[in-house]
C-alpha cells in the first residue's frame, strides 16, 4: 500500500471466514472494529454501520477500502465484492482506491511477527474436494492432506470455511482474528490495488447446484 494512503480512513471488508469482520483503519490503528457470526449479507452492513457509529464518522468520510479476496468462503467474498462495487458507484467514492489482500499471507505475516525467533511454518485452509490451500515460503498452492502430513515444519490451520474435511493430523488451529492485524494491514507487501474486486482461488472453479438455503 503506498505510504501516502496510510493516513486515509480505510474501510475493511473481510467475509472470507465464518465470522464477518469489518473495521475502520487509519495510520495503522483501528478507529473501530466489528466481528459478527451472523448471516454474511446482514453482518457486512451492520458491521459497517457499527464501525462508522463507533468512530463518529459518516460514510462520506471513507476514503478507500481494504478487501480480502480469499482464499475462504466464496459466497462471503462475493457478497463483499458486490457491496464494494455498489459503494464505488456513489459519486463521492468513484475514485476511492480498493486494496486487496489474501487471508493466509496476512495470518502468516502476523504469526511471523508474534514468533520472531520461531521455526519456519506453513498456513493452510480448506480448498474443497479433499484439497487444502497451502501458503508456504511466500507461495500459495493447492495440495492433498497426505502432502501436508508429510511436511516437517509446523502446520497451522486457519478456519476460514465450514471445514467439511477432517484436518490433517499435524495441523494446529489458529483463529482468524483481524483485531490483531492493523499494522500488518498497512504492509505494502500484502496488498495489490484493484478496480474489480473478485474471488481469489488457487484451484479450478467448482460449481454446485443451488440449494435454496441461506448461507453465511
Amino acid at each position: 500500500m503506498p505510504t501516502h494512503r496510510r493516513n486515509q480512513t480505510l474501510l475493511l471488508l473481510d467475509a472470507s471466514a465464518l465470522e464477518t469482520q469489518t473495521g475502520l483503519l487509519r495510520n495503522g490503528k483501528w478507529l473501530a472494529f466489528h466481528r459478527s457470526s451472523g448471516e454474511t449479507l446482514e453482518a457486512l452492513f451492520q458491521g459497517v454501520s457499527s464501525c462508522l457509529s463507533g468512530a463518529g464518522l459518516d460514510f462520506k468520510d471513507v476514503e478507500g477500502f481494504l478487501y480480502c479476496e480469499g482464499p475462504g468462503s466464496v459466497l462471503g467474498i462475493r457478497l463483499a465484492a458486490m457491496a464494494l462495487k455498489g459503494w464505488r458507484s456513489l459519486p463521492g467514492l468513484k475514485m476511492a482506491p480498493i486494496y486487496a489482500y489474501r487471508s493466509l499471507p496476512a495470518m502468516a505475516h502476523l504469526m511471523q511477527l508474534q514468533e520472531r525467533n520461531g521455526p519456519p511454518f506453513h498456513c493452510i485452509c480448506e480448498g474443497g474436494k479433499g484439497l487444502w490451500n497451502l501458503y508456504s515460503n511466500g507461495e500459495m498452492k493447492t495440495v492433498s492432506s497426505e502432502e501436508i502430513e508429510n511436511l516437517e515444519e509446523p502446520v497451522y490451520l486457519i478456519p476460514l470455511g465450514r471445514n467439511k474435511e477432517s484436518p490433517p493430523q499435524n495441523a494446529e488451529i489458529r483463529p482468524y482474528h483481524l483485531e490483531e492485524l492493523p499494522t500488518i494491514l498497512t504492509s505494502e507487501a500484502l496488498f495489490r490495488r484493484t478496480e474489480t474486486p473478485e474471488v481469489y482461488r488457487t484451484g479450478a472453479n467448482v460449481y454446485a447446484k443451488w440449494s435454496g438455503q441461506r448461507h453465511r
